[in-house]
Order: structure tokens, then sequence, then C-alpha cells
């Protein structure tokens, strides 16, 4: 009986938590909303003093070329010295025009982007790096949110760096297991690195490619993200036409480097889901021979650990933390690419 106390007071407190948790988050996003439409508020007046000091100045350049046509002062000094001072002042004032009308397109942009804050599109937004207490993470197909904490760029070259030693300089132990369709098939099965004693399937697939290293590296160039192999998916999971997949970028540091999140639906509604660190090209030199990479590692982040054991989702999603996947291309003739 005193057990069954102290299991109900701990659920109490729990619930207690939680609630109160949501609470703040309410809160807190109520701060979020009067503040986003304060600023609102500022840039529209903004606009408005910007755009009256543009008639204003409109107004004056008119009057000033209207004054050409008099003679109304020309009593005191030269036609010529009276023309050249129009036309310094008139050529002044049109730069001020520019200039404010330049200011004018900025704050009309600073105001579109809060307003677009307010609907955020999961498939293109692209946050930024520096935002250190992480954001909220909705997919397009109102797959569970998730709250995300960023990774720095010191972060992700170091996973990057680790991977690339581990699998493409310094490959694992596998031994060959056969061959299918026509690409040499490698595999073994390792421990875990999460100390759970489950197992991890590491498998190499080998071939020559008849085509150059450029022609190789231009054609996965134009691969989109979204074409990149799924590392994980969930038993009996056909993916016919990509059914129950969502992929959306977290972070971009630059064109070929950046962080995914995949969500993966199998048909037990349950939402298999990681983080990956994305790396499209890396040129090295190995043996003489011009070699790329493309990386893509599952990873996590004691900050993430600790946010998602707080969602109320738990039942419904499913976190993988341990994977990659590695593709090198290296060039053995001037039309032959080792896979």
């Amino acid at each position: 009986m005193l057990s069954i106390n102290v299991d109900h007071e701990l659920m109490l407190v729990y619930e207690k938590e939680m609630e109160q948790r949501r609470r703040q988050h309410c809160a807190d996003m109520v701060i979020f909303r009067r503040n986003k439409k304060a600023k609102q508020k500022a840039l529209e007046v903004e606009r408005r003093r910007l755009e009256e000091i543009v008639k204003q100045l409109e107004a004056n350049m008119r009057n000033a070329a209207a004054v050409c046509s008099t003679e109304e002062n020309y009593q005191s000094q030269s036609s010529m010295d009276m023309l050249r001072e129009l036309v310094v002042e008139i050529g002044g004032l049109r730069n001020q025009n520019i200039a404010l009308r330049k200011r004018v397109g900025l704050y009309a942009k600073f105001q579109q982007v809060l307003m677009e804050a307010g609907q955020p599109k999961p498939d293109d937004l692209i946050l930024p790096i520096a935002v250190k207490s992480g954001w909220r993470v909705y997919f397009p197909n109102d797959e569970p949110s998730f709250h995300f904490y960023p990774f720095t760029q010191t972060d992700f070259n170091d996973v990057m760096d680790s991977s690339f030693t581990e699998l493409s300089t310094n490959p694992p132990d596998v031994s060959l297991a056969g061959e299918f369709m026509g690409w040499n098939v490698h595999h073994a099965t390792v421990s875990s690195n999460a100390g759970d004693h489950s197992l991890v399937a590491r498998a190499r697939f080998t071939k020559h490619v008849r085509c150059s290293l450029q022609e190789a590296y231009w054609i996965m160039s134009k691969e989109e993200k979204d074409s990149w192999p799924v590392i994980v998916t969930p038993l009996n999971w056909g993916g016919a036409a990509q059914r129950g997949f969502s992929s959306v970028v977290l972070q971009q540091f630059n064109e070929n480097s950046c962080v995914l999140v995949r969500n993966i639906t199998g048909n037990d509604e349950v939402n298999l889901r990681y983080i990956c660190l994305s790396q499209r090209s890396r040129y090295t030199e190995r043996g003489g021979k011009r070699v790329i990479t493309y990386t893509m590692v599952i990873t996590d982040s004691e900050s993430n650990k600790r946010s998602r054991s707080t969602e109320t989702n738990l039942d419904k999603v499913e976190w993988v933390t341990e994977g990659g996947a590695n593709l090198t291309l290296t060039e053995t003739h001037d039309n032959t690419v080792a896979v």
C-alpha cells in the first residue's frame, strides 16, 4: 500500500510540473505575440514617417524647379549662378530621395519577415544558428513536433571529422558476404555505442563505375537533400512514393553542410525519427588519387536528449541516435571511379 501511495504522489508531482511547464509555455507565447505586434506597429509608424519625408522632399524639388521659370530671385544674382545652385540642390534632393526610399523598402522587408514568422513553412525554414535557446520544429504532414537545440559550427565539424576518419580513412572491419546486383557486399554486426547491449549492422557496398570523377561530382551536385538515402526505416515500411516520410532542414552552415531531421511514419503510426548532419562533398587525396566523399551522420546532444524526455508524445515517437552513411568516389582512371 505504501508503494502505491508513493507512486501516486510521484505521478501527481510529475503532472503538476508538466502543467506548470505548459502554463509557462503559454505565457511565453503570449509575450512573444505581444512583442511581435508591438514591433510591427513600430515599423508601420516608421514607414509612414519616412514616406511623409519622401513626399515633402518631392514637393521641395518641384518648388525648386518652378523657381527656374520665374525671374523673382534673379535681382541679386545672375541667371547662370541661380541655375547652378538649383542643379546642385536638385541633385542633393534626388540622392536623399533615393536613400530614403531604400530605407522605406528595408523597413517594409523587416515588416514582411515579422508577419511571415507567425506562419513558418517547415520545408523552407532555415533558422539562425545563433539561437541557443532552440525552437519548436513542425513537420509538413502534421507529425508530432519537438523542441530542437542547435549545433555550433564546432560541434558539426567535430562530428563530421570523426566520422570521416572512421568511415573513410579507417573503415570498419567487415567481411565479404556476396554479390548483389553487381555490387560487392561486405557486412558485419557490432555492439552499439549506446550502452544498451543492442547491435548495429554495418555494411559496405563497392563497385567500379565507368564515368569520370568530374561527371560523378556534377551528377551528385544536382541531387536535392531529400533524394539522399534514408538511413533508418521502420520494419515492413515499403517507402512507396515516400509514404509517411518528411524531412526538415534545421540549420544551414553553407551550401554543402546542413543539419536535417527526418521522420518516417510506420504502419503502426509510430514515428521513427533521427537528427542527421549532412556534408555533400569533401575533396581529399589518397595515394595520389582524387577522392570525393558524401557523409550523413545520425547524432544527438545532451540538450536535445533532455528536451525529448519532457515531451508528452513519447508513445508516438521513437528516436534513433546512432548510424550513418558514407559515399566515397575514388578516381582510378580518367573515365572510371571506384564507389
